[in-house]
């Protein structure tokens, strides 16, 4: 809602695409003015093809982790989050992306228009979500285990 109710304010020249269904579905719809775009139920293909050729990624939740957010960068796309929980650690600020400081539409359009200014890599956006793939995530736990396994044996003289 935070985000439709930013769209309706920014006027035609800006367009929202929602991909998915929910619970407040049809009251979106209702509020939207026509920049407003339900996609509904997309297959991943089709899912993809929209987020790589979006200018921006809108995140409006808080969530611990958020992993819609690193699969926008993983397309190449900048985020636009709310700037608290998972994103954090996740959208560089002013890199990969940018955030908005409350969950209202007014935020929202504060970084909207911030974004709009900026010049973010697509390159950037991917390489960061690379930090978070499979075999990045295998090789610092297996780091982090050897480092408590060393932590253990000097504590201990175990050596």
């Amino acid at each position: 809602d935070i985000a439709v109710e930013a769209f309706n304010k920014l006027g035609s020249e800006y367009e929202l695409r929602l991909i998915g269904s929910g619970d407040k579905l049809e009251e979106l719809k209702a509020m939207a003015k026509e920049n407003v775009k339900f996609l509904g139920y997309v297959s991943n293909e089709e899912r993809e093809r929209q987020v790589q050729e979006a200018k921006g990624f809108i995140y409006t939740q808080f969530e611990d982790f958020g992993i819609t957010a690193v699969e926008g960068n993983a397309a190449g796309t900048p985020v636009i989050a709310y700037g608290e929980g998972g994103v954090l650690d996740t959208i560089v600020d002013g890199k990969t992306g940018v955030y908005f400081e409350e969950q209202t539409a007014e935020s929202l359009i504060e970084a909207i228009k911030k974004f709009e200014t900026m010049s973010l890599s697509p390159k950037e956006c991917i390489d960061n979500a690379k930090r978070f793939n499979k075999e990045s995530f295998k090789n610092k736990l297996k780091d982090r285990v050897e480092e408590m396994v060393r932590e253990y044996r000097d504590k201990y003289d175990m050596n």
